[in-house]
């Protein structure tokens, strides 16, 4: 897993200055071709980059001024948190994944910076997010696959906000013969899945044999493509509704 350390050689050139770090979740710019804007790149975002880095700089709080959340809105680039109707020559493959998530993930975390104490977990919360489609999808799209691809990996991502301990299970093949049972502890577990081309994505928490939390992005018409029409490395989160 790469190590989140580029913040360390600034930190020590400081002499006295104001510091401001960034937190991304994802990055995947523009899908244009050489014979256009010749912009088509990602830089990795697995590992639950999001989370990992909101807790390291948490870990750092006293070391740090200013939190940056890069491309808030930034809808050519897939690190949006919402979607705007100005989002030009981007709606294939802004429209459809949404990432609101990520803006209740980000509240409780940058709630943590400011306060210096993680807030308790109030309600059994899942979030997953994953890419429509498997980094070597075969596509007939004539833009090729963005720089960088190989560095990702082909899983689901998801985060656990449990308020006691549970157990969660997760799935992504049509038949469930990939289901994985993991127990969880009281507060925030990071869990990841391999992606089915063929299936969805879906996870659910029980505790005491009673369902607390369901995440089944397919009933919002969510499923991979193992034959895309594009390219497309941006993702689709989703989050479980209160029970």
């Amino acid at each position: 897993m790469p190590k989140l350390d580029g913040d360390l050689a600034h930190l020590k050139r400081l002499g006295g200055r104001t510091f401001m770090a960034a937190v991304s979740p994802w990055f995947f710019t523009q899908h244009y071709g050489p014979d256009s804007w010749n912009k088509n790149w990602i830089y990795r975002g697995d590992d639950w980059l999001f989370v990992r880095r909101w807790e390291q700089l948490i870990a750092m709080r006293d070391q740090i001024d200013i939190v940056q959340i890069v491309s808030f809105n930034g809808l050519g680039l897939s690190s949006f948190y919402l979607i705007s109707p100005d989002a030009p020559n981007s709606q294939a493959w802004v429209d459809g994944f949404p990432h609101e998530p990520w803006l209740h993930l980000n509240k409780y975390y940058a709630r943590a910076f400011k306060e210096g104490v993680y807030p308790a977990i109030e309600v059994d919360t899942i979030y997953m997010w994953a890419r429509p489609h498997l980094k070597d999808a075969v596509t007939n799209d004539p833009v090729p696959r963005p720089r960088n691809w190989e560095l990702t990996d082909d899983m689901i991502w998801i985060v656990i906000f449990a308020v006691a301990p549970a157990v969660v299970t997760i799935v992504s093949s049509e038949g469930g013969m990939d289901t994985q049972f993991v127990d969880v502890p009281a507060g925030v577990t990071k869990l990841s899945h391999p992606v089915d081309p063929r299936g969805h994505m879906a996870a659910a928490m029980e505790r005491n044999g009673i369902l607390v939390a369901l995440c089944c992005p397919e009933r919002d018409g969510f499923r991979f493509q193992e034959r895309p029409e594009m390219y497309n490395f941006n993702v689709y989160c989703a989050m479980s509704k209160p029970r």
